[in-house]
């Protein structure tokens, strides 16, 4: 096992800044299923190469310990990756991914608790790394470099593990569950549909229901729509066939 010391600039301070950001639960837990799913769509020819067809996340939120963890057994991360993973202003290499900013995690789990870690191995590697990033104590002792911790493991491991610990936002309302799984459902539906991607919230696989298409008078009003955007001088396309329901009588329209 050995030891570094990584420069995390600026200072836990700007970590602490972002708790009071204008964030929702389901958005944050969004942010590190993007890293999980990009890490394994960004890698799926080489993992196909190790047979593993399928990413499982796991999001576990335990109110009597006042934890959150994300667990993934995606591609993983080397130690490029991992540096980029925890420190400010590090965009991914891959900027045509999900996690395009390379915000997601440290400003969720920032957002989400006091301390959080990350722990991951990639695929092929016998090297795991470690970090945690304790913003109270960071701040009370004036320090701007957290320890890198890596270890030796097999090289059939690969993923992710991600805990945060002192949350400051609760997630425990029945209210608040339920949004998140409806939300990451219905944000990963694509994923899920597709038999590529399972995920469970506190043990619970989510599942996506297809909308029901209107019909009248024994016809399905639909149309299929594809189409594409310009954003930055980057052009997107559709992933997914969108359809527009068209009731006439009423005029309505839902998508």
């Amino acid at each position: 096992m050995a030891t570094e010391e990584l420069n995390i600039q600026p200072k836990a301070g700007i970590l602490g800044v972002f708790s009071r950001l204008n964030y929702k639960p389901w958005y944050a837990i969004g942010e590190f299923v993007d890293n999980s799913t990009a890490s394994f769509f960004g890698h799926k020819q080489t993992m196909k190469f190790y047979h593993i067809r399928k990413l499982t996340v796991y999001v576990d939120y335990d109110a009597y310990k006042n934890t959150l963890t994300i667990t993934d057994d995606a591609f993983g991360m080397n130690r490029a990756d991992f540096e980029r993973a925890v420190l400010m202003d590090q965009k991914p290499d891959n900027l045509n991914g999900r996690n395009e900013f390379g915000m997601g995690l440290k400003t969720a789990a920032s957002w989400f608790g006091n301390v959080w870690s990350v722990e991951s191995t990639q695929l092929g590697s016998n090297v795991k790394f470690f970090a945690e990033v304790d913003i109270p104590k960071l701040r009370e002792e004036n320090l701007n470099s957290i320890q890198i911790i890596s270890k030796q493991c097999d090289s059939q491991e690969h993923g992710t593990i991600i805990k945060i610990s002192q949350i400051t936002k609760k997630i425990d309302a029945p209210k608040t569950k339920k949004k998140i799984k409806d939300l990451l459902s219905s944000m990963y539906r694509t994923d899920i549909n597709g038999g590529e991607v399972d995920i469970y919230f506190n043990g619970e696989k989510l599942s996506f229901e297809p909308y029901k298409i209107l019909r009248f008078r024994n016809n399905e009003w639909k149309k299929d729509v594809k189409f594409s955007f310009v954003f930055n001088e980057k052009e997107y396309l559709s992933y997914e066939r969108m359809v527009i329901y068209f009731f006439k009588q009423a005029h309505i329209y839902e998508a």
